[in-house]
């Protein structure tokens, strides 16, 4: 993303195509000449390669984190984005699926997810299992945002899945 710099009187203007711009003020009476764009970070880039605790979801229903369910090793929910996908674990089963993050992350387009199948037992296996409602939930999400807390929520059809950095 690129921010694009206007002069107008004694006021500098950054904006880019998103919804983020600054206004500064001179305030010695000096003026620019020339003034270039910046190149900042993109979501895409800011996501890729991080990885992401599932740490639950809401909405039309809640999604348990699996450790609230079961504390024992391999109980969590963990997302990974990619240059054009995505991946991750949930209990004991790896998961994939394709992603298009657009300049933002206000355009988010994740395909169906295919997972291994192995069984994770009790409570992880069926269809009202959390795994199997965090499945579901991921081809739905929309769109999302980084708070300033630094946790990462995605959302679509009136869910929203929350994570934190994985430490």
């Amino acid at each position: 993303m690129y921010f694009t710099p206007e002069v107008t009187g004694e006021q500098l203007f950054l904006s880019s195509q998103g919804k983020e711009a600054l206004r500064y003020r001179d305030i010695d009476g000096a003026t620019g000449d020339e003034l270039t764009g910046t190149e900042v970070v993109t979501d895409q880039e800011s996501l890729t390669g991080i990885d992401w605790v599932f740490v639950g979801g809401d909405g039309v229903r809640t999604i348990s984190d699996p450790r609230s369910v079961n504390r024992g090793a391999g109980t969590r929910i963990t997302l990974t984005f990619l240059e054009d996908s995505y991946e991750g674990l949930v209990a004991c089963n790896r998961y994939e699926g394709s992603a298009e993050i657009g300049v933002s992350l206000q355009s988010l387009e994740m395909g169906a997810p295919t997972a291994e199948q192995k069984g994770c037992g009790e409570p992880f296996d069926g269809p009202e299992s959390p795994i199997e409602s965090y499945l579901d939930a991921l081809p739905q999400m929309s769109e999302g945002g980084i708070g300033s807390d630094g946790n990462l929520t995605l959302n679509g059809n009136d869910i929203e899945l929350h994570f934190e950095r994985s430490s």
